[in-house]
C-alpha cells in the first residue's frame, strides 16, 4: 500500500475543473451525519486525499456525495462502514492501517459533468474498498435494506 499512487489525477484540481472528465481515486471517506440519516435511501459522503507521506491525515474535503443505499456502490460502501465499525478490514487483514476515526479507504472512480456553469460530480463505480492493486472488492457488499418508513 505505501508503494501504490493514491489515484489517478490529485483530487484537488480533478474538483477545481482540472483534468480528465473522469478518474480513480484511492480515498479516505467518511460518513456524513450518520445517525440523522440512518433511515434515508441515500448515504451522505464527504471524501478526503490522504496527504503524501502522511496516509493518517486528510486533505481537503470534498463536496457531499449522496448514494443510493441500495445501488451496488451504495452497498459496498455500507459493508466498508460496517467493517471499520467492527473493527474489521479488508481480506481478513490484522494490522490497523492508522486511518482517522470514522473513515474507510475506499477506491472510487468518479465522473465530473457541469450543468449551466455548475459542476456536478457523480459516482461511477467503487471498484474496492482498501487500496490494494488487487481488483477484488475485500468486502461483501452488503445486502440492500430499504430505508424504515414512519
Amino acid at each position: 500500500e505505501a508503494f501504490a499512487r493514491y489515484s489517478e489525477y490529485p483530487l484537488a484540481l480533478f474538483l477545481a475543473g482540472s483534468g480528465p472528465d473522469e478518474a480513480e481515486f484511492r480515498l479516505l471517506a467518511r460518513e456524513r451525519l450518520a445517525e440523522e440519516r440512518k433511515d434515508e435511501e441515500t448515504l451522505s459522503l464527504i471524501f478526503y486525499a490522504p496527504r503524501f507521506g502522511n496516509p493518517g491525515e486528510t486533505g481537503t474535503p470534498s463536496p457531499e456525495f449522496l448514494i443510493a443505499r441500495d445501488s451496488e456502490a451504495g452497498r459496498m460502501i455500507s459493508a466498508a462502514l460496517q467493517a471499520e465499525q467492527d473493527d474489521k478490514r479488508p481480506f481478513g487483514a490484522q494490522i490497523d492501517p492508522g486511518d482517522p476515526d470514522d473513515m474507510i479507504r475506499i477506491r472510487v472512480r468518479i465522473r465530473r459533468s457541469e450543468v449551466d456553469g455548475e459542476r456536478k460530480y457523480e459516482i461511477v463505480e467503487v471498484p474496492a474498498c482498501h487500496w490494494y492493486e488487487s481488483d477484488l472488492p475485500g468486502l461483501e457488499p452488503a445486502e440492500a435494506e430499504a430505508p424504515a418508513k414512519d
